[in-house]
């Protein structure tokens, strides 16, 4: 009999610190990379979003990496995230008069390894990545001038919405995702605004490359706490080179969030289970005591 109940209290532990560590969703990034055309002595600003996807604060380093990390002027380079907030990084570079190309840089955004308080979160650190192109001198591997416009979307690109899908996170936060296809058979930089019908609500999405024949996502997240649980018409208008497409969809909008702390759910029910083990560990400590 004991041993069952040894069984059991094993399983129930299990179960405990898999619902412990699964509650650890840590960080969000959209979208995750961008391509940009040289510009001699030029500037290019970027811009990402990052969501706090768990019931505590986050505290957060942001820095860039590469061989040309010293010409990136990241805005905030520490914050701390509140629970289930969304903010947006603002950085930007400043390029030399030339370079070698292609090249790469990452900006990450980390939370320190103390900021975990021992759960096993997916994501506590993330890489916005930028592909920085253009021509080059063959001899020399030096960039030579390109056209300032860092959009290099091609006439021959025809991009069209494939699927749109809105998906309530939780009360407050909210993801969209649109998939587009080029059908066409040049490259596209492809971007997005969306309205949410007459709530005053709206986003915009960085643009992402789309090469001819491809199909791709457009992704970011939504903040819409405070707005109406509900149905509403959502617009969005999707634009590359000089052409802006328009469709119009149906969302739903869950109860508003109060900005209540979900963790206190989380305790509870582990406080629960570390009390069902406490039980049976004294149930077989007072057989084996009155066996003796």
């Amino acid at each position: 009999m004991i041993k069952w109940r040894v069984i059991w209290l094993l399983v129930v532990f299990v179960i405990g610190i898999i619902f412990y560590t699964s509650s650890a969703n840590a960080l969000i990034m959209s979208p995750p990379q961008a391509i940009v055309a040289f510009t001699p002595g030029g500037t290019s600003n970027f811009e990402f979003e990052l969501m706090n996807d768990e019931s505590r604060s986050l505290p957060l380093q942001v820095y860039a990496e590469g061989s040309i990390a010293d010409l990136v002027l990241i805005s905030e380079k520490s914050f701390t995230l509140g629970p289930h907030e969304l903010r947006k990084v603002k950085f930007e570079v400043k390029f030399p008069q030339s370079m070698e190309l292609p090249a790469t840089l990452s900006v990450i955004a980390k939370a320190p390894a103390s900021a975990s308080k021992g759960q096993i979160s997916a994501n506590m650190a993330l890489a916005y990545k930028v592909s920085i192109t253009g021509k080059s001198n063959s001899k020399t591997g030096l960039a030579t001038a390109v056209k300032k416009e860092t959009s290099f979307a091609s006439s021959s690109a025809d991009v069209e919405i494939k699927n749109i899908n809105f998906e309530n996170i939780n009360k407050e936060i909210a993801k969209l995702e649109i998939e587009v296809q080029n059908v066409g058979t040049g490259a596209a930089d492809v971007s997005a605004d969306v309205r949410f019908g007459e709530t005053g609500t709206s986003t915009q999405i960085a643009p992402i490359s789309v090469t001819g024949g491809a199909t791709r996502k457009l992704t970011t997240y939504v903040d819409v706490k405070g707005l109406p649980a509900g149905s509403y018409n959502a617009e969005v208008l999707l634009k590359y080179a000089d052409k802006v497409k328009r469709q119009i969809f149906k969302i739903q909008i869950i109860e508003a969030g109060t900005g209540q702390d979900n963790s206190i759910y989380t305790y509870a029910v582990l406080g629960l289970l570390v009390l069902f083990n406490v039980v049976f560990i004294a149930l077989i400590l007072v057989r084996k005591l009155k066996k003796q």
